[in-house]
């Protein structure tokens, strides 16, 4: 068994969740947060749904955390928030150290509150990346 079936992925989704984060880092948000969420589209095709429910495989919630980032840096704010609360629901009660938690929990206070505040039309002049 590879490692990445050990977190309950394929090879192919694993592949797909390095591809994804390669992108991040070289071609741009846009082409990654496509990656992203073909891995979340591939785990969840799966005959046993209730079996995914009951072991949260780590790929799919590292795919959703990317995710918000790559809409982040987009542009995309309602998405990227939607995919990080989604990220964050499995940690709700957690006290975790995990670098992702915390930069997830960081990145949906600033995005609520631009959020709140551009509905208040109090950020203008400000681009995506600035917030």
């Amino acid at each position: 068994m590879s490692v990445l079936e050990k977190v309950g992925f394929s090879d192919s989704a694993g592949l797909e969740l390095l591809r994804g984060r390669a992108q991040l880092l070289v071609n741009g948000p846009v082409s990654a947060a496509a990656s992203f969420q073909r891995v979340l589209s591939t785990g969840n095709m799966v005959s046993n749904i209730s079996t995914l429910r009951s072991r949260v495989p780590l790929g799919l919630l590292l795919a959703r955390y990317y995710l918000g980032v790559a809409r982040k840096l987009s542009g995309d704010r309602s998405p990227a928030l939607e995919a990080y609360r989604e990220f964050l629901a499995h940690f709700e009660d957690s006290k975790t150290k995990l670098r992702e938690v915390a930069e997830a929990r960081a990145a949906v206070k600033r995005l609520s509150w631009a959020r709140s505040a551009l509905e208040c039309g109090g950020l203008t002049g400000l681009t995506p990346l600035s917030i």
